[in-house]
């Protein structure tokens, strides 16, 4: 199921992720559970891929020392029962959190992180939930089952939770989700302000607003630039670039250890030379803060 990519090299003092990781459901440092399942996709569908092509990539990576991880397998979906889908994606990840120290969650679409942080709140009190994206998803109504209603879901799953969402563009959403997401108590950190206030003056916010809290973060592929992430459900252009926003995961998970950590929305049949996929594996890298000497 996982290529071997990079472990022909034959260097016997180099180790990579696919050769140290364990498979089953054992107490570990990291977890890694994927969810396959993309039946909210309002716009570019095929994110039910992105696990297994994630996978693939982050297996081949440098492993860097220090953890123990432990790949838990895939949530058994089922496609067209998105209520049973979730239920089940909520048991995984809360068995997956209270096994392990951190969680990292490879959706599937935005709902993926909607389940996680159900999950969440079920273990931890008003957890805080910081969420890298393009858009708001505060949608009041849309005809059929839609992603871009997943944080006003994830209000309504936690009524005083601080929840924050940052890189979203004007330019790409309409002025009303504003209006909305200032009803629902949600901070909207965009770009603009971003490029006006720097990446430090951004991390010191984070820092200070989320420092000493129980937290989810989440990183929407979109919350890329489609330059560097075209691979994604609904691209919008003027985004983070790979070393900004790697930056700010590490520096984030570095600090604030966050004990579930997700991405979401590659769309594999979209990209070009699997750049998304690639970027999305470095990413959920970047996350893993658990060192022991």
């Amino acid at each position: 199921m996982f290529r071997s990519a990079g472990f022909s090299i034959g260097d016997p003092f180099e180790k990579r992720i696919g050769q140290v990781i364990k498979k089953g459901l054992e107490k570990t440092d990291v977890a890694l559970l994927g969810v396959p399942w993309d039946g909210a996709a309002a716009t570019r569908a095929g994110s039910r891929a992105a696990p297994k092509k994630i996978r693939e990539h982050f297996y081949s990576l440098p492993y860097q020392g220090g953890f123990e991880i432990c790949d838990y397998g895939d949530v058994d979906t089922l496609n067209g029962d998105p209520q049973e889908t979730w239920k089940r994606t909520v048991e995984a990840v809360k068995l997956s959190v209270q096994s392990s120290l951190e969680t990292l969650v490879m959706g599937g679409d935005s709902t993926s992180s909607y389940c996680a942080f159900k999950a969440f709140c079920e273990l931890e009190k008003e957890p805080c939930y910081l969420l890298f994206d393009a858009h708001p998803d505060v949608r009041v109504e849309y005809p059929g089952l839609t992603s871009g209603r997943v944080v006003r879901w994830i209000r309504e799953a936690s009524a005083s939770s601080k929840i924050i969402v940052v890189g979203v563009r004007e330019h790409s959403n309409h002025p009303y989700l504003f209006t909305e997401a200032k009803k629902l108590k949600v901070e909207i950190i965009t770009m603009s302000q971003i490029e006006n206030q720097g990446l430090n003056t951004l991390l010191e916010r984070l820092l200070k607003e989320l420092s000493g809290q129980a937290l989810q973060i989440s990183v929407n592929m979109d919350a890329f630039d489609p330059s560097c992430a075209p691979g994604v459900n609904s691209p919008s252009v003027g985004g983070f670039y790979p070393r900004e926003l790697l930056w700010l995961v590490e520096k984030l998970c570095q600090t604030l250890k966050p004990k579930l950590f997700d991405l979401v929305e590659l769309t594999p049949c979209y990209d070009v030379m699997d750049m998304s996929a690639l970027l999305a594996a470095t990413t959920l890298s970047k996350a893993i803060w658990v060192k022991r000497a």
